[in-house]
């Protein structure tokens, strides 16, 4: 484990799990546990969690599979409310905000800044794109293009991301860059 970590009482590290830096894990949180995937029968894999993530309270986030990467992967800068989950095999990128209860299923790709509202599910094997947003109670079950912002149940397009483009500065950094 990195340094500077605050792991709050009450909650479960199990491994193999390579944390990064700066992480903080609040009360109730489980991370690192074994898959629930009924193929799992205990085969080596692991879970690696950058620097500066934020997990609040309950969050689950188990480790791969040997069926698919072997591991689950979490970059940095993420912000995971209470009770997000994230399972097996998925691969998290940088500067993502998880809100209350927004799970994603195993196999997902989650690009980097992308926002996924609260009660919202993603179902196995799709992909996020970058700055990509997921309104609240949204239930994904297709890929979701980069920049593109969905809601609803199942899932539409309801334009773009740019609020969330804004907020990182995109739109200044393509302006100057011409």
């Amino acid at each position: 484990m990195g340094a500077d970590h605050l792991v709050l009482s009450h909650s479960v590290l199990k491994g193999p799990t390579k944390i990064g830096k700066n992480n903080i894990i609040y009360q109730f949180s489980s991370i690192g546990e074994d898959t629930p995937d009924k193929k799992y029968k205990g085969e080596k894999s692991e879970l690696i969690i950058g620097d500066n993530n934020i997990f609040r309270e309950g969050v689950t986030v188990h480790r791969g599979t040997s069926h698919d990467k072997g591991f689950t992967k979490i970059g940095n800068d993420n912000l995971f409310m209470a009770y997000a989950h994230v399972a097996h095999d998925c691969i998290v990128g940088d500067s993502n905000v998880f809100a209350n209860s927004a799970g994603i299923a195993g196999h997902v790709e989650v690009g980097s800044f992308v926002t996924i509202g609260g009660f919202s599910a993603v179902h196995q094997f799709c992909i996020l794109g970058d700055y990509s947003f997921v309104g609240m109670n949204s239930s994904i079950t297709m890929d979701v293009p980069a920049y593109v912002k969905v809601a609803s149940n199942p899932a539409r397009v309801i334009g773009l991301n740019s609020v969330g483009m804004s907020r990182n500065e995109y739109f200044f950094r393509v302006y100057q860059s011409h």
